[in-house]
């Protein structure tokens, strides 16, 4: 469903700027000269990557050797790798989403890592948000998803303990992305 808003295109000098991942403040971005305003039509739906294949799996399971994924998670990624809910059709991510299995993020080794006393092993860092917000983790060892808000770490949540239970969550979270929201406001 396409649905038409204003944006701010950048331009080349701009966008150089923002690759770098040079420092700049809000105001300075918003004010930059080298961009400009244009209504750009944008086009949500769900996109679920295709499933991977025998070989991809264990090529990761090489990786993480002592890991053990629980038949309904390798059951899962055999089917659907990468959960985008209302995503962008042309880049085909969402503001959040679970990630492919080749972007799971040992939780020892992600932006995340200090919040945690002592990383466990066996723990994956599984979704993707825009801002930073949240993270989606799943303990291997214990087969359960938490859910972690940065902001208030203590207060993270077992989300479910089977994929089944998941995916329900996630489709509830993620009706808050449905853009025909905005249109009954």
């Amino acid at each position: 469903m396409p649905k038409a808003r204003a944006t701010r295109v950048y331009g080349p000098i701009l966008k150089a700027l923002l690759e770098r991942g040079e420092v700049i403040t809000v105001a300075d971005l918003m004010s930059h000269p080298d961009q400009h305003a244009a209504i750009r039509r944008f086009r949500y739906g769900h996109v679920l990557g295709p499933g991977v294949g025998a070989a991809s799996l264990t090529d990761w399971q090489a990786c993480h050797p002592g890991i053990s994924l629980a038949p309904d998670v390798v059951d899962l990624v055999r089917h659907v790798d990468g959960i985008h809910l209302w995503a962008d059709l042309d880049r085909g991510r969402s503001y959040y989403g679970i990630r492919p299995l080749s972007e799971w993020v040992e939780v020892a080794a992600s932006e995340w890592s200090f919040l945690f006393d002592t990383p466990k092993a066996g723990a994956f860092v599984l979704s993707y948000r825009n801002n930073g917000d949240y993270f989606l983790v799943l303990d291997t060892r214990e087969n359960h998803f938490i859910w972690h808000d940065p902001q208030n770490f203590a207060g993270s949540q077992t989300v479910g303990r089977s994929v089944d239970q998941l995916l329900d969550w996630w489709w509830e979270l993620t009706q808050e992305l449905d853009p025909r929201r905005d249109a009954e406001d």
